[in-house]
């Protein structure tokens, strides 16, 4: 079965809105602090981004829109277009600052 796939249009700017999932603050585990969003609109939509901060560092991954695996950035990102690249780096900043406002929280 043929199915056909419209193409985004390049010149339209991708827009990085989203809202924290209910996994937001949540623990992980080994004591990890886990921040989950989602992109709602703009050429990105559908996309995750998932950050785990341990002792020792934070890590990031990605879930394609419909997709059930986290996958790391690079291997989630490397065949998609800059847009999409852009969009999801823009929500891992706000991911990345709500994994430091938590630990700031924690630590006060």
């Amino acid at each position: 079965e043929d199915l056909e796939v419209e193409q985004p249009d390049p010149k339209r700017k991708a827009k990085a809105k989203a809202k924290p999932k209910a996994k937001s603050g949540q623990r992980g585990g080994s004591g990890s602090e886990v921040v989950v969003r989602q992109i709602e609109a703009g050429l990105a939509a559908g996309w995750a981004v998932k950050g785990m901060a341990f002792a020792s560092g934070t890590q990031y991954f990605v879930k394609q829109p419909g997709s059930q695996i986290w996958d790391t950035r690079y291997q989630g990102l490397k065949d998609h277009d800059a847009a999409v690249q852009d969009a999801v780096e823009a929500e891992r900043a706000v991911v990345a600052r709500e994994l430091r406002d938590l630990r700031v929280a924690k630590e006060s």
